[in-house]
């Protein structure tokens, strides 16, 4: 058992090596999560900057937080590029029908994209999935736009799984998106800042 498992409730983000907030109940955690989300987009609102975000589905407990936070603060997603991690694929790597409950594709339009008023949303071209014929689009994509200002995920227990800045180095390889129904199109690793140390 590795000795993580073992710190006390008191002892969490004590030496860590980025910021761990304790919060409550997965309520919380998720309020946090949609409030960081429409935070960043604001604050590169302000400056002009495009906001770049990777969007799972799971969890997806903050995505209801968050439409209803852009929708009640006007907040403009024009310049927002949402890239989803990973897509569900048939046994001939081609993404399921949109008809299908697995279609992450019909998750984001329904309980996301649907529900944000239409002034406010950014073009359908800025919604990004994987596509498995091209996976290396995705990191080509990023490297365009300049790296990625938020990946917006957290564990079901709370504990942050994608929140960092990801930006591309000259070291990070071309080759290193892969397609798989179990992987994800895109290691966190490719991307230099965010690799474990």
């Amino acid at each position: 058992m590795h000795a993580y498992y073992k710190i006390p409730a008191e002892g969490l983000g004590k030496g860590a090596k980025i910021p761990l907030p304790v919060l409550g109940d997965s309520g919380e955690v998720f309020y946090e999560l949609a409030l960081e989300m429409t935070d960043e987009i604001k604050r590169n609102n302000a400056k002009g900057k495009n906001t770049v975000m990777i969007c799972p589905v799971g969890p997806v407990g903050q995505y209801p937080i968050f439409t209803r936070l852009v929708n009640e603060q006007q907040i403009s997603l024009k310049n927002c590029w949402f890239i989803n991690m990973d897509e569900s694929l048939t046994d001939e790597d081609e993404y399921i029908d949109e008809g299908s409950p697995l279609s992450f594709r019909s998750f984001m339009n329904r309980q996301v994209y649907s529900r944000i008023n239409k002034e406010l949303l950014m073009p359908a071209e800025q919604r990004i999935f994987p596509d498995p014929r091209h996976p290396e689009a995705i990191q080509e994509l990023i490297g365009m736009l300049g790296g990625v200002d938020l990946a917006a995920g957290r564990s079901p227990d709370g504990s942050p799984t994608w929140r960092c800045s990801l930006k591309p180095t000259a070291t990070a390889p071309s080759n290193s998106a892969r397609s798989s129904r179990t992987d994800l199109l895109f290691p966190i690793h490719s991307f230099g800042e965010a690799a474990a140390d």
